[in-house]
């Protein structure tokens, strides 16, 4: 999970402003990228990572768990049970998901002239937003968040198990006897579909979290209302934005986490 959000950050950054932009400044991915890069060097695509490689390890650690807890109970109830797992498990990654969400996203939408930024750095993100909003504020969108990766987590290990069953089926091999590279290809096919699938949820719940007083940003006063002012606003479109961003940030990420869990479990087995 550290390698995977280190190495994918940029695609993320990219992703939070992407979905948050209101005045239209970056046309697609590839824009976004060059003026980040062109007016803010190389370091603008990192903000937050310090956040993401931080908190990102015990997140996947209490994920993990929270899967294999789950999955040993509802595994019997097929694909059904994968779906409730993945659930489950997001659950209990988003108690330490959703206040690094909050505190690195904010770091990543400011762009600007920096002696203007609210927040400095990662440490005094979260400082700030636990002074003027509490705790509440770092759990700001926690049910747009659950609303978000709970789907996405189940939709993740559904679609990860079945092409695990079919791999195994073709190799005539178990399931955990798999090797690295169908544990790539199957958490990159699952990650990349499961991201595209959810992104409407993403993009509302990005929004949410990044509000917050004096910020020129649209303020929303919960779920319903984001979708109701974004659909009258800027249209169906807006719910899509930054897809190919999320995707692109998601599926090797996916693929790079669940392959290395796959063979550390081997290891400890």
């Amino acid at each position: 999970g550290i390698v995977a959000d280190g190495a994918m950050h940029p695609i993320d950054t990219v992703r939070a402003r992407l979905q948050t932009q209101q005045d239209k400044a970056y046309r697609n991915m590839v824009d976004a990228f060059r003026k980040i890069v062109r007016t803010e060097g190389v370091v603008g695509l990192y903000k937050g990572v310090g956040l993401a490689v931080g908190l990102t390890g015990p997140a996947h650690a209490l994920y993990f768990a929270g899967y294999e807890f789950a999955k040993r109970r509802a595994e019997k109830f097929g694909a059904a049970g994968h779906f409730a797992a993945g659930a489950f498990a997001n659950a209990t990654g988003a108690l330490l998901w959703v206040p690094m969400d909050v505190a690195k996203q904010r770091l990543q939408v400011q762009r600007g002239d920096p002696a203007t930024f609210k927040y400095r750095g990662n440490t005094h993100a979260l400082y700030t937003i636990a002074r003027e909003e509490g705790v509440r504020g770092l759990y700001k969108g926690f049910g747009a968040a659950f609303a978000t990766y709970g789907p996405f987590s189940a939709l993740y290990f559904t679609i990860y198990e079945w092409c695990k069953k079919e791999a195994a089926h073709v190799q005539q091999k178990k399931p955990d006897e798999l090797g690295l590279a169908t544990f790539l290809v199957s958490g990159f096919t699952a990650g990349g579909a499961a991201a595209a699938m959810t992104t409407p949820l993403d993009v509302v719940k990005t929004r949410l979290q990044v509000q917050h007083s004096g910020s020129n940003l649209t303020q929303y006063k919960g779920i319903g209302d984001a979708c109701r002012t974004m659909l009258q606003r800027e249209g169906p479109r807006a719910f899509f934005s930054g897809i190919g961003a999320r995707t692109a940030w998601i599926a090797p990420g996916s693929a790079l986490t669940i392959a290395l869990y796959e063979e550390f479990k081997k290891l400890l087995q």
